[in-house]
C-alpha cells in the first residue's frame, strides 16, 4: 500500500521546536550568578577590616581600663580598711585578670563598688556594640542595594528562580546584622544604662507597686556616688517622700509647698515653693549625686542642689507615703556614673 506524504510548513516545526524547549528546558539555572558571590565577599572582607578588628581593639582597651578601675578602687577600699569591699575587688580582678566575662547581671548581694564599675562597663560595652551595628547595618545596606538592582534585573529578564535566589542572599545577608536587643540588654541595664529596680525591692516587687502607711519600695541594693537615680512616681494628695542621700526629700508636704530636706549634708536645707507636684498624675525625678553635689530634678526642672561631701553615701533608694497618702512608684531605676576623680 502506498503511503501518502504529508507536507508540514517550516514555520509549524519551527514553533514546536520552540514550545518544546520551553516545556523540556527549565527557565533558568538556580545557580547563582559569579557576582551574587563577590558581593558576600566583599561584605565580610568590608566588616572583618572596618568593623571587627576596630571593636575587638576597642574591647581590649575596655578591659584594659576596667582592670586599672579595679586597682584603683582595690587600693583605695584596702588604705580606708573597708575588709569586704577590698575582698569582693580583688575577686572581681582575678576574674578580669583570667579573662572572664563580666556578668551581664548582678546578685543583690554583689558588692556595692563593683556594681558600680560593671555598670561602667556595661554602658561602655553597649557603646562599642552599638557602633559595631550600625556600621554593619551601613555595609549591609550598600551591598543589599547591588543584590536589589540585581534581583530586579533578573526579574525583568524572566531569570524567575534566579531572582528569588538572590532575594534569599538579600535576606540572609540582613540577618548577619546583630540585633540591638541581644546587643545591648534591656535587663538589667537599658540603653541610657540604668539598671530597673522595680523587681529586686526588699519586699517583694513589680510595677506599679501602690503604697499606703509605712508601706515603702526599699531598692535591696545600695549605691555609692557618683549615680544618678530616676524615680517615676504619684501622690493622690500630699508626702510623696523618696530617700538616699537625705533620710527624706518631702513633696507635697502636708504643711507648706516648700521642699523639705530631712538628714544627709544638706539636713533643713529646705526651699521654699520647690515642692510642689501635681496629685494623680505620674512624675519623673531624677536624683543626680556626685562625692561633692547632689540635684534633685522633676519632670527635667531643677528643683534642689547642694554642694557637700556626699562621698561617703552608700545607701538604697526608697519611696514611701506618710500622712494618710497613696503613692504609686512605677519606677526606680539608677545608673553609676563615671569618677569624677
Amino acid at each position: 500500500m502506498k503511503t501518502k506524504s504529508i507536507s508540514i510548513p517550516v514555520k509549524f516545526i519551527l514553533l514546536f521546536t520552540a514550545l518544546l524547549a520551553l516545556v523540556v528546558t527549565p527557565v533558568c539555572s538556580t545557580e547563582l550568578p559569579a557576582a551574587v558571590r563577590d558581593i558576600e565577599a566583599a561584605f565580610d572582607n568590608e566588616v572583618r577590616l572596618n568593623v571587627e578588628g576596630p571593636y575587638d581593639g576597642g574591647l581590649k582597651t575596655l578591659r584594659r581600663r576596667y582592670s586599672l578601675a579595679i586597682e584603683a578602687a582595690l587600693k583605695s577600699a584596702s588604705s580606708m580598711g573597708r575588709l569586704d569591699e577590698s575582698l569582693a575587688l580583688k575577686e572581681e580582678l582575678l576574674h578580669t585578670t583570667k579573662g572572664d566575662a563580666v556578668p551581664e547581671t548582678d546578685e543583690p548581694e554583689t558588692n556595692s563598688e563593683v556594681m558600680r564599675l560593671r555598670g561602667i562597663w556595661r554602658q561602655e560595652k553597649a557603646r562599642l556594640d552599638n557602633a559595631r551595628d550600625a556600621q554593619i547595618k551601613g555595609i549591609a545596606a550598600a551591598h543589599d542595594g547591588k543584590l536589589r538592582q540585581m534581583e530586579e534585573r533578573l526579574t525583568k529578564e524572566l531569570k524567575l528562580e534566579e531572582a528569588k535566589a538572590v532575594r534569599e542572599r538579600r535576606e540572609n545577608l540582613g540577618k548577619v546584622v546583630p540585633a540591638a536587643s541581644a546587643a545591648t540588654p534591656m535587663h538589667p541595664t537599658d540603653s541610657d544604662g540604668f539598671v530597673e529596680h522595680m523587681g529586686m525591692l526588699v519586699d517583694s516587687g513589680g510595677s506599679p507597686r501602690k503604697l499606703k502607711k509605712s508601706e515603702s519600695a526599699t531598692t535591696k541594693a545600695s549605691f555609692k556616688p557618683p549615680v544618678e537615680i530616676i524615680i517615676e512616681a504619684k501622690t493622690d494628695s500630699t508626702n510623696l517622700r523618696i530617700s538616699y542621700a537625705a533620710n527624706e526629700l518631702i513633696f507635697n508636704w502636708e504643711l507648706g509647698p516648700e521642699l523639705r530636706v530631712g538628714g544627709g549634708p544638706a539636713a533643713g536645707q529646705h526651699k521654699a515653693g520647690a515642692g510642689l507636684i501635681p496629685t494623680n498624675k505620674y512624675v519623673t525625678i531624677s536624683w543626680v549625686v556626685t562625692p561633692k553635689q547632689q540635684s534633685v530634678y522633676v519632670d527635667g526642672q531643677l528643683r534642689f542642689e547642694h554642694a557637700g561631701d556626699y562621698s561617703k553615701i552608700d545607701n538604697p533608694v526608697r519611696v514611701f507615703p506618710a500622712h494618710g497618702s497613696e503613692v504609686t512608684v512605677k519606677t526606680i531605676k539608677v545608673k553609676q556614673l563615671p569618677s569624677t576623680k
